[in-house]
Order: structure tokens, then sequence, then C-alpha cells
């Protein structure tokens, strides 16, 4: 099968179904409702929990504040994610019950913002106990991040090792070594960024199985329900 037939195909199956698009739609607009936390005034009415930087701060005095590993988790911090997000999007379009992703990604979303209004947790970098690296080199990147007391659990983390779940699921051996390869190096990123704590990398790794299994789980129940014959008497 070519290329176009394969897309073509992929795109007749996504809008042969409501629940793709629906929840297809609803996933794609996460990033503005993510943004509308700055609109209600989220953060000037929170008093973030803080926790000891020690992980960092080790890092940081091992790998320095300055100089090229510091650019590079900088850029890679912002521009991997982006790519991780994308990539999501790409490969649960090609899977052939989308929805049941778009579900997965979409309860990620609505757990994470649920923990971030009850338990807002302020990264190091937003405490003055680290350096903050990215903010000293790559500023403009903070314009979008608009939830700055979210730390706990990483989004970062959670997006990309859901991507490992479905592609691992989905049987994509390649993109699923890509996705497990930028948890890792991610893992390793935004702890000497200031950016999470090491407990935020468990969380979203958690959220990420969670959601997945959850999502799943709907899914078989929906696919059983939907399967299940009429009764005589449901005629009546």
């Amino acid at each position: 099968m070519g290329t176009g037939s394969g897309i073509k195909k992929a795109y007749l199956n996504f809008v042969g179904g409501r629940k793709n698009i629906i929840l297809g739609t609803f996933t794609f607009f996460i990033p503005v409702l993510y943004e509308l936390f700055g609109f209600v005034g989220t953060e000037q009415s929170i008093i973030p929990y803080t926790l000891p930087a020690t992980v960092t701060n080790s890092l940081q005095n091992i790998f320095g504040t300055k100089g090229a590993m510091a650019y590079f988790a900088s850029y890679y911090y912002f521009f991997v994610q982006l790519l991780v997000l994308g990539g999501l999007a790409c490969v649960i379009f090609f899977t052939e019950k989308s929805w049941v992703y778009f579900l997965a990604a979409s309860i990620c979303f609505i757990v994470d913002s649920t923990i971030y209004l009850i338990f807002p947790l302020a990264p190091p970098v937003r405490t003055g106990a680290a350096v903050p690296i990215r903010l000293n080199l790559f500023h403009v990147s903070d314009y979008i991040i608009t939830a700055k007391y979210s730390a706990f659990p990483s989004g970062h983390i959670m997006a990309s090792f859901l991507g490992f779940l479905i592609c691992r699921k989905e049987n994509f051996k390649k993109i699923e070594a890509l996705y497990i390869m930028n948890t890792l190096i991610m893992s390793f990123v935004v702890v000497y960024l200031g950016e999470h704590y090491l407990v935020d990398l468990f969380g979203g790794i958690l959220l990420a199985v969670f959601a997945f299994k959850m999502a799943n789980y709907i899914g078989k129940k929906y696919m059983t329900t939907e399967s299940q014959p009429l009764s005589p008497y449901s005629l009546r």
C-alpha cells in the first residue's frame, strides 16, 4: 500500500466515526483551553506549594548553567515538545480507533488541570531555588507557558509516555523507540532546567498509564455494548 492510499484510508476511517471527530476536535483545542488559565487569572489567585530542588541543584553543579548543555536543554524543552505533541496527533490519526486515544489525551488534560487547581506546585525555576537556565537563554519560550505552577505532574513526560504506550499497542516500532528515547532525554532536561522535580516525572508517567488504560477500558466496554444483539423485548 502506497503512502497516498494509506493516508486516504486513515482519513476515511477518521471521518467515518463521529466520536473520532468530536474527541479529535476537543483534543485539538486543548492548547487553547490551557491558555485560558491565563485569561481567568488563575495564577494571580494561587499560593503554590514547593519542594526541595536537591536533584536540580546537583545536576546544575555537574553540567553547569551556561554553555552547550544549557542551550541544548533549553531549546530541547521547547521545540522537541512541540514535535512530540504534533507527532502524537499524527500517530493517533493513523490508528483504527482514533477516538480511544484522543479520549486518553483528553483524560490526561482534565486530570492534569484538576491537579493544578487543587495542588499547584511551583517548580524550582519559579522559586529561586535553582538557576533559571531556560529563562535566561530562551526567555520568549515562557510566553506560552500559562500554568506556571503546574509542576506536578509533568506534562512533557506525560505526553511523551502516552505516545510510547500508543505506539507500543499499535506496533509502531520505530516511533515507539523515538518516544521512549525522548521520555528518557526529556526526564533529564526538565529536572536539569529546574522545570520539574523527580516526583513530577513519575506523576506524568502514572497519569499517562491511567489515562491510557481508562480510555481503552471505555473503548472495550463501548464496543462490547455496541456489538450486543438487541433483545426482542427492546423492540416492543
